[in-house]
């Protein structure tokens, strides 16, 4: 009886380790895998009570929880965030099963979210979709502060909806969690234009590297022909210095996409939410249309990326479903870890059950229904709102599908009297509520 372990094929020769050594008969040391780590009792109370936080920041928003497997086929994320990337080419765990079949670690979680969202047909059950995640995801490439090989990653997606709010409200989303956890951040903002806009600037970009290869790093080099946005997040200083003149996004998106932009400013203005417009914003997948953003900590150093997003119009269809477009973002949760181990963590609040749908009539009430939406989730009450300026019969049909407690209304009238009318969808009783009191009135 041959009791043999295979550890290893080298050189055509397997190698092989006796039973006993694995059993433990003779000394061996045991270390875990480079890039990852081992979460102990002392820091996951932290780490627990900023998961639960997250979680339930999301919820009260009308974010749903989706899990996705941990394994996937390796052409799903080759066909989503595109074959030249980096994460494709250089960073991900692929190997073949059993079968033969190339399989691989998710590196990231919206294209699992979509491939789920397509082959569940998911897109025939509501016009707009609302998840968020949590869970780890694995890349393979050096460790560094606040990254590992296994990393974990919060985020949302709002699927269904072109509507700049949603854009907004994922933004405005993040702004609002960071402030609540007292993580001090800036936010930089951007618009990578529509597929037609894209398919321009990378002309233009690529024209311009072909004169810069030799000043260039060997990454940016490579980046410059397959994935020439990258080299904006080079951190070779020499290769800052030679794209320092390099043509810029937002001289060549269209005037759709200028439009949506300008909107997606707008609603962050009324929530007076800083933000800076920075067109070297350009986020590394493929599947980016549109509005780009990243959240930024001086507490992380050189990576100093807290989280980071955007839309997504043609992911859905790209990956088998009909024309869908979608925007969202994830985060990394050992880096907010470290933001906030920087800032110190707050303590919680008093929670709310109450569930409030925003009912909203005509441009202004759009604009301030989101404002006081956010405004309530801070104090705790879980409250949703409709996209796509429906009717008021539309939106209500909406708030009985959400199984919401409460419906505000907002309309032009009632902004002139700073007041809002809430309806108990239980009981049918409607009443006008100041809007300075609303937060008591759900608490």
């Amino acid at each position: 009886m041959n009791l043999n372990y295979t550890s290893s094929q080298k050189n055509g020769y397997l190698r092989t380790r006796p039973f006993s050594v694995l059993w433990g008969f003779e000394a061996m040391n045991y270390t875990k895998l480079k890039g990852m780590v081992d979460l102990l009792p002392k820091e996951s109370l932290l780490w627990k009570k900023l998961s639960h936080k997250i979680e339930d920041f999301f919820e009260k928003a009308g974010f749903l929880y989706i899990e996705t497997p941990y394994l996937e086929k390796t052409e799903l994320f080759a066909r989503s965030t595109g074959k030249e990337t980096e994460v494709v080419q250089k960073q991900m765990y692929s190997f073949l099963d059993k079968n033969e079949e190339s399989i691989t670690l998710r590196p990231e979680a919206t294209a699992s979210v979509v491939r789920a969202y397509v082959e569940n047909k998911i897109y025939g059950q509501k016009s707009v979709e609302k998840y968020y995640y949590f869970g780890p995801m694995f890349r393979y490439e050096k460790p560094q502060k606040g990254r590992q090989r296994q990393f974990f990653q919060y985020g949302v997606e709002i699927i269904g909806t072109a509507d700049a709010k949603a854009d907004a409200e994922v933004i405005s989303l993040v702004w609002h969690l960071y402030k609540k956890l007292n993580i001090q951040f800036n936010l930089k903002l951007n618009s990578i234009g529509c597929s037609q806009c894209k398919t321009v600037y990378r002309e233009k970009l690529s024209g311009f590297l072909k004169n810069k290869m030799l000043s260039l790093c060997e990454d940016c080099q490579r980046r410059a022909t397959k994935n020439p946005l990258r080299v904006f997040d080079c951190k070779n200083e020499t290769c800052q210095k030679n794209i320092a003149g390099a043509p810029l996004v937002l001289d060549y998106i269209c005037e759709a996409c200028r439009g949506d932009f300008k909107k997606v400013q707008a609603y962050l203005k009324n929530e007076n939410i800083d933000f800076e417009v920075d067109p070297k914003v350009v986020r590394g997948l493929d599947y980016y249309t549109k509005t780009a953003f990243e959240f930024i900590s001086g507490a992380l150093g050189a990576k100093d990326a807290l989280c980071g997003g955007g839309r997504y119009d043609n992911l859905v269809e790209s990956l088998g479903g009909p024309s869908t477009p979608a925007v969202g973002f994830s985060g990394g949760m050992e880096r907010l870890i470290l933001a906030v181990q920087s800032s110190g963590l707050p303590a919680g609040e008093n929670e709310s059950l109450a569930s409030v749908f925003f009912v909203t009539l005509g441009d202004e009430a759009e604009k301030q229904g989101l404002k006081i939406a956010n405004e309530l989730r801070n104090k705790s009450v879980r409250c949703l709102i409709g996209y796509d300026q429906k009717s008021i019969k539309a939106q209500m049909r909406l708030a009985n599908k959400e199984e919401a407690q409460f419906v505000c209304i907002l309309g032009e009238n009632e902004l002139k009297l700073g007041k809002v009318s809430v309806k108990n969808m239980k009981t049918g009783d409607q009443e006008e509520v100041a809007l300075q009191k609303l937060a008591e009135y759900f608490l």
